[in-house]
């Protein structure tokens, strides 16, 4: 989750940096069954200021986060990937 922004950056809670100006950020549909909307993904992913939202947003779509008992138990998954154990995430409608 976000801890702090400072300018035109944002500071992740382990000590990561997305600087507004030069990165893009990716953005997905809360209605996507993906990796990056389940609860069980431990990517870094922000829905912003607004929580439920309707969207998700990743830094990087080539990050990989772990699995945390999903189909792929414990093993690092790319925000787009897919599963038969997906679970909504709570921070989005």
């Amino acid at each position: 989750m976000v801890r702090a922004t400072q300018d035109d950056a944002i500071v992740y809670e382990d000590g990561a940096q997305f600087n507004t100006c030069e990165d893009t950020m990716h953005t997905y549909s809360h209605a996507m069954k993906l990796c990056v909307t389940c609860v069980r993904w431990g990517g870094q992913r922000s829905t912003g200021q607004n929580v439920p939202a309707y969207f998700v947003d990743v830094i990087d779509d080539r990050a990989k986060g772990v699995c945390y008992g999903g189909g792929y138990r414990n093993m690092p998954m790319l925000p787009t990937a897919t599963c038969q154990r997906y679970e909504k995430w709570v921070a989005i409608k």
